[in-house]
């Protein structure tokens, strides 16, 4: 909430902040913060002899904290900006999902248990990083418009919690980036940015095993996440 009040009245307070005029092309180096919401897709099943588990994750609405560093470069051409940049998320965060569980014993008997619960799936995510293009237009000489596309990966560990018996299952998940955002000149080398982004991450097929059931287990992980993020850059001009 207190993000979003913040991002509210940043948008209420660029029109009456000045500053000074330049040529935009310039390397900028900055921080960011944001509310992310992530929708998982998580599935992993291992069997033996006797027995067969699965999960299947089921979409939550719960939001994540998400920070870090870009840096990028930009160059004017008269009202239009291009831009190329790289930003790190070091912090990593957990990202909570609920699972269908699904377990049946008995197939080497004449008794067949079938049990269907709910349990946790949560997901670590240990960094992000991503490459975006930017392409802008100066709506004053103080604010640019602009959309972005790039590409992102993020180092996982799908953890498949109790009661289930599935091990965790790691994997970089990439995926297609686009978004786009305001950024406005608060002073000649300082900017604040609003975006918005939305990744669609690849579908990773994984192969481990269950060291519960001592049997194969297959796992296939992807998802997507939108992402408010609100930034601040220190600007060098290239001039």
């Amino acid at each position: 909430m207190s993000v979003r009040i913040a991002i509210v009245g940043l948008l209420f307070f660029l029109p009456f902040t000045r500053a000074q005029a330049d040529d935009w092309s310039a390397l900028s180096f900055g921080a960011y913060t944001g509310i992310g919401l992530p929708h998982n897709s998580a599935r992993s099943a291992a069997f033996n002899a006797s027995t067969f588990g699965a999960a299947q994750s089921i979409s939550t609405d719960d939001t994540e904290w998400r920070g870090g560093f870009a840096i990028s470069a930009s160059w004017r051409m008269q009202s239009a900006v291009v831009a190329i940049g790289v930003d790190l998320d070091p912090f990593g965060s957990t990202q909570q999902t609920d699972c269908r569980l699904i377990w049946t014993d008995g197939f080497d008997s004449n008794v067949l248990v079938t049990d269907v619960g709910i349990g946790k799936c949560n997901r670590d995510v240990s960094w992000s990083a991503s490459v975006a293009g930017r392409l802008g237009w100066l709506a004053s000489e103080s604010t640019l418009l602009y959309g972005l596309g790039g590409w992102t990966t993020s180092r996982i560990r799908q953890n498949f919690e109790w009661p289930s018996l599935l091990e965790p299952v790691s994997a970089n998940l990439n995926g297609t980036t686009v978004g786009g955002g305001v950024e406005h000149r608060l002073t000649e080398n300082w900017h604040v940015s609003v975006e918005f982004r939305a990744t669609m991450f690849e579908t990773r097929s994984v192969r481990t095993v269950s060291k519960e059931l001592d049997a194969p287990q297959f796992s296939a992980v992807g998802g997507d996440v939108e992402t408010v993020r609100l930034g601040l850059s220190y600007i060098v001009p290239l001039r």
